[in-house]
Protein backbone atom coordinates (compact mmCIF):
# COMPACT_ATOMS: atom_id res chain seq x y z
CA UNK A 1 0.00 0.00 0.00
CA UNK A 2 1.42 3.41 -0.94
CA UNK A 3 0.97 6.77 0.78
CA UNK A 4 -1.55 7.77 -1.90
CA UNK A 5 -3.82 4.87 -0.92
CA UNK A 6 -4.04 5.82 2.79
CA UNK A 7 -7.30 7.67 3.52
CA UNK A 8 -6.91 11.13 5.06
CA UNK A 9 -9.14 12.78 7.58
CA UNK A 10 -10.80 16.03 6.56
CA UNK A 11 -9.40 19.21 8.14
CA UNK A 12 -11.07 20.08 11.44
CA UNK A 13 -13.51 22.94 11.43
CA UNK A 14 -12.98 24.24 14.96
CA UNK A 15 -14.91 27.32 16.07
CA UNK A 16 -12.93 30.51 16.60
CA UNK A 17 -11.21 30.66 19.96
CA UNK A 18 -12.94 32.78 22.55
CA UNK A 19 -10.76 35.08 24.59
CA UNK A 20 -12.14 35.76 28.06
CA UNK A 21 -12.01 39.34 29.31
CA UNK A 22 -9.21 40.18 31.69
CA UNK A 23 -11.63 42.30 33.74
CA UNK A 24 -15.41 42.22 33.97
CA UNK A 25 -17.06 44.82 31.78
CA UNK A 26 -20.13 45.14 33.97
CA UNK A 27 -18.76 48.21 35.72
CA UNK A 28 -17.40 50.01 32.66
CA UNK A 29 -18.82 53.49 32.29
CA UNK A 30 -19.31 54.99 28.82
CA UNK A 31 -19.95 58.62 27.85
CA UNK A 32 -17.90 59.84 30.80
CA UNK A 33 -17.04 63.51 30.25
CA UNK A 34 -13.53 64.12 28.91
CA UNK A 35 -10.98 64.70 31.64
CA UNK A 36 -12.97 62.77 34.25
CA UNK A 37 -12.23 59.35 35.80
CA UNK A 38 -15.10 57.11 36.99
CA UNK A 39 -14.88 54.91 40.07
CA UNK A 40 -17.40 52.93 42.12
CA UNK A 41 -17.85 53.44 45.87
CA UNK A 42 -19.97 51.88 48.58
CA UNK A 43 -22.62 54.21 50.05
CA UNK A 44 -20.82 54.29 53.40
CA UNK A 45 -17.72 55.74 51.66
CA UNK A 46 -19.56 58.62 49.97
CA UNK A 47 -19.52 61.00 52.93
CA UNK A 48 -15.72 60.92 53.10
CA UNK A 49 -15.10 60.67 49.34
CA UNK A 50 -17.46 63.44 48.17
CA UNK A 51 -15.66 66.19 50.03
CA UNK A 52 -11.98 67.18 49.92
CA UNK A 53 -9.93 64.59 51.81
CA UNK A 54 -6.31 63.76 52.56
CA UNK A 55 -4.57 60.66 51.27
CA UNK A 56 -1.23 59.24 52.35
CA UNK A 57 0.44 58.96 55.73
CA UNK A 58 3.45 60.30 57.64
CA UNK A 59 5.84 58.07 55.67
CA UNK A 60 4.60 59.00 52.18
CA UNK A 61 3.48 62.53 52.87
CA UNK A 62 -0.03 63.79 52.35
CA UNK A 63 -1.98 65.14 49.40
CA UNK A 64 -5.44 66.70 49.46
CA UNK A 65 -7.83 65.35 46.82
CA UNK A 66 -10.95 67.23 45.75
CA UNK A 67 -14.26 65.56 46.46
CA UNK A 68 -15.66 62.98 44.05
CA UNK A 69 -18.86 63.89 42.19
CA UNK A 70 -21.76 61.43 42.31
CA UNK A 71 -22.92 60.57 38.76
CA UNK A 72 -26.63 60.99 38.05
CA UNK A 73 -28.61 59.29 35.28
CA UNK A 74 -29.26 62.70 33.72
CA UNK A 75 -25.47 63.03 33.12
CA UNK A 76 -25.77 60.54 30.23
CA UNK A 77 -23.19 58.06 31.54
CA UNK A 78 -23.99 54.47 30.52
CA UNK A 79 -22.68 51.42 32.38
CA UNK A 80 -21.66 48.04 30.96
CA UNK A 81 -24.81 46.00 31.61
CA UNK A 82 -27.49 48.66 31.36
CA UNK A 83 -30.05 49.37 34.07
CA UNK A 84 -29.91 47.14 37.11
CA UNK A 85 -32.84 44.72 37.26
CA UNK A 86 -35.22 45.69 40.03
CA UNK A 87 -33.46 48.97 40.70
CA UNK A 88 -35.38 51.85 42.17
CA UNK A 89 -36.48 53.89 39.15
CA UNK A 90 -36.91 57.02 41.28
CA UNK A 91 -33.25 57.04 42.34
CA UNK A 92 -31.25 59.41 40.13
CA UNK A 93 -27.77 58.05 40.88
CA UNK A 94 -25.99 55.56 38.62
CA UNK A 95 -25.61 52.36 40.65
CA UNK A 96 -24.62 48.69 40.32
CA UNK A 97 -25.99 46.73 43.22
CA UNK A 98 -24.79 48.57 46.31
CA UNK A 99 -22.11 50.56 44.47
CA UNK A 100 -22.52 54.21 43.42
CA UNK A 101 -20.67 55.68 40.43
CA UNK A 102 -18.63 58.82 41.05
CA UNK A 103 -16.25 60.92 38.92
CA UNK A 104 -13.12 62.92 39.63
CA UNK A 105 -10.96 65.09 37.33
CA UNK A 106 -7.87 63.26 36.04
CA UNK A 107 -5.55 65.84 37.63
CA UNK A 108 -6.99 65.03 41.05
CA UNK A 109 -7.08 61.27 40.38
CA UNK A 110 -3.35 61.32 39.55
CA UNK A 111 -2.64 62.20 43.19
CA UNK A 112 -3.62 58.66 44.21
CA UNK A 113 -0.91 57.24 41.91
CA UNK A 114 1.72 59.59 43.42
CA UNK A 115 1.00 58.34 46.94
CA UNK A 116 0.81 54.70 45.77
CA UNK A 117 4.24 54.96 44.08
CA UNK A 118 5.74 56.40 47.27
CA UNK A 119 4.12 53.67 49.37
CA UNK A 120 5.36 50.99 46.94
CA UNK A 121 8.91 52.34 47.18
CA UNK A 122 8.77 52.21 50.98
CA UNK A 123 7.37 48.67 51.00
CA UNK A 124 9.99 47.52 48.47
CA UNK A 125 12.76 49.07 50.56
CA UNK A 126 11.51 47.36 53.71
CA UNK A 127 11.19 43.99 51.96
CA UNK A 128 14.75 44.37 50.63
CA UNK A 129 15.94 44.87 54.20
CA UNK A 130 14.17 41.65 55.21
CA UNK A 131 11.30 43.10 57.22
CA UNK A 132 8.28 40.83 57.32
CA UNK A 133 5.66 43.06 58.91
CA UNK A 134 4.95 46.61 60.06
CA UNK A 135 4.54 48.15 56.63
CA UNK A 136 2.46 51.00 57.96
CA UNK A 137 -1.24 51.50 58.14
CA UNK A 138 -3.51 50.94 55.15
CA UNK A 139 -1.22 48.38 53.51
CA UNK A 140 -2.98 45.07 53.17
CA UNK A 141 -1.15 42.50 51.05
CA UNK A 142 -4.23 40.25 50.84
CA UNK A 143 -6.24 42.86 48.92
CA UNK A 144 -3.36 44.45 47.04
CA UNK A 145 -3.61 44.25 43.24
CA UNK A 146 -0.67 44.68 40.89
CA UNK A 147 -1.17 46.58 37.67
CA UNK A 148 -1.81 50.23 38.37
CA UNK A 149 -4.85 52.39 37.97
CA UNK A 150 -6.56 52.50 34.59
CA UNK A 151 -4.97 55.16 32.43
CA UNK A 152 -2.26 56.06 34.95
CA UNK A 153 1.16 54.60 35.48
CA UNK A 154 1.27 53.16 38.97
CA UNK A 155 2.88 50.09 40.42
CA UNK A 156 -0.07 48.86 42.44
CA UNK A 157 -3.80 49.30 42.67
CA UNK A 158 -6.29 49.68 45.47
CA UNK A 159 -3.76 50.28 48.23
CA UNK A 160 -5.18 53.31 49.97
CA UNK A 161 -7.76 52.83 52.68
CA UNK A 162 -11.24 53.32 51.27
CA UNK A 163 -10.22 53.31 47.61
CA UNK A 164 -11.49 49.79 47.04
Amino acid sequence: MSAKDVPTVAKRNDPAALEPYAKSRSTLAENVPAGMVPEWFRPDQLDAKCRPHEIGNAATGYLTVAGWQVVHKSDGVVTGRGPEAGSNRTDTTVTKGDLVLCMLPKEEYAKYAVIERKRDALVSERLTRGEKHSFGQNTNFRTRTVGGRDGLEADTNEVLQGVA
